[in-house]
C-alpha cells in the first residue's frame, strides 16, 4: 500500500476506530502493556492509558491524548493548539484510578497523537508553554506521518486487515472484525479451551448474530444489534441470556427462520461462558465479573 493510500485510510476513520483499531494494537505491538481505551466523560484528557516497565523494574504510566484534527494556531489563543495544550496539561495533572490496582495516581508521561498534521509554528508554541512548566521532557508528539511510520514498523498487518461491516437498524454500521475488547478482557490470550481467544469467540458470535438479524422480526432487531455494538464479552453473554425470555414470550416460531443460527449461537455462548471463566482464572482477574453471570 502506498503512502497516500495509508494517509487516506487513517484520515477516513472516526476517532473511536483510530484509537481502537490503530493506536491500541500499535501501542501493544511496540512493547507497552495494558493499553486500553479511556475515552469518555471522566477521561480527564486521557483518551488511552497504557504502561511500561522500566529497566530497573518500576512501572511508568502513560496517557495518550488523541485527536483527528490538524493542529494549527498559537497556544496563546483559542484554537486547536490551545486545546491541545489544555488537554496535555489536564492529562498530566489530573489523577486517575487504575482499574487493575484500584490506586489513584497521576500519569508519568503523555503522548499527543494527531491523525492530522501538526504545524511547525504550533508545535513550537505548545512546546514553549510546556517548557515553561517543566513538562516538555515528558510529552511526545505524533502526527499522521509518524503514526504511519510506526504502523509500518510495528503493526504492518493493519494495512492488510480485512474490515467486515454489519448494517443495523436505522443505517447504523458496525465493524464486527474489530479485535479490541473492553477491559478487563483485552489481555493477550490465544489458548483458551473452546475457541482459543475471547476475540475469536466474540467475532464468531457477531457474525452469527448478523446472519440471524437478516431473518429476524423487527421487535428483536434492536436487542440483537446490541451484540454487534458491544466489545464486552460479559455484556454480550448477558444480552443473549435476556433474549431467552423474549423467545419464551413470543413463542417457538419467533426464531424459526434462524433456527440454524440459533443453535450455533447457543453453542458459542456456552463456549464464551466457559472461556470467560478460564480467562479470569488464568489472568487472576477478580471473579466479580464472572459472578454476575452466575447470579
Amino acid at each position: 500500500m502506498k503512502y497516500d493510500e495509508k494517509n487516506k485510510l487513517i484520515k477516513s476513520l472516526n476517532e473511536k476506530s483510530f484509537r481502537g483499531n490503530v493506536l491500541i494494537p500499535l501501542i501493544n505491538a511496540m512493547g507497552f502493556n495494558d493499553a486500553r481505551d479511556n475515552h469518555g466523560v471522566y477521561e480527564k484528557g486521557k483518551d488511552i492509558i497504557f504502561r511500561s516497565l522500566t529497566p530497573w523494574g518500576d512501572v511508568e504510566i502513560y496517557a495518550a491524548v488523541v485527536t483527528m484534527n490538524d493542529i494549527t494556531g498559537n497556544a496563546n489563543h483559542d484554537n486547536y493548539a490551545r486545546r491541545a495544550l489544555d488537554q496535555i496539561k489536564m492529562a498530566l495533572s489530573q489523577p486517575y484510578t487504575d482499574i487493575y490496582t484500584g490506586r489513584t495516581s497521576k500519569v508519568d508521561r503523555c503522548w499527543f497523537v494527531s491523525a492530522g498534521n501538526i504545524k511547525g509554528a504550533s508545535m513550537e508554541s505548545i512546546s514553549g508553554e510546556l517548557d515553561s512548566l517543566y513538562l516538555d521532557r515528558i510529552v511526545t508528539f505524533f502526527d499522521i506521518d509518524r503514526v504511519i511510520q510506526l504502523v509500518d514498523k510495528y503493526y504492518p498487518q493493519y494495512w492488510h486487515r480485512q474490515v467486515e461491516l454489519a448494517y443495523g437498524y436505522k443505517s447504523r454500521v458496525y465493524d464486527i472484525s474489530s479485535n479490541i475488547l473492553d477491559t478487563p478482557y483485552d489481555k493477550p490470550e490465544s489458548e483458551l479451551t473452546n475457541v482459543g481467544s475471547l476475540q475469536e469467540a466474540v467475532y464468531c458470535i457477531k457474525k452469527l448474530t448478523y446472519s440471524l438479524m437478516i431473518e429476524m422480526e423487527f421487535e428483536l432487531l434492536e436487542k440483537l444489534e446490541k451484540i454487534l455494538e458491544s466489545n464486552n464479552p460479559l455484556e454480550i453473554y448477558s444480552i443473549w441470556e435476556k433474549l431467552d425470555s423474549d423467545r419464551a414470550r413470543l413463542g417457538p416460531d419467533c426464531f424459526v427462520l434462524g433456527c440454524k443460527e440459533i443453535r450455533e449461537l447457543d453453542k458459542y455462548m456456552e463456549y464464551l461462558y466457559e472461556d470467560l471463566v478460564e480467562y479470569e482464572e488464568k489472568h487472576d482477574i477478580e471473579r466479580k465479573f464472572i459472578s454476575k453471570l452466575k447470579s
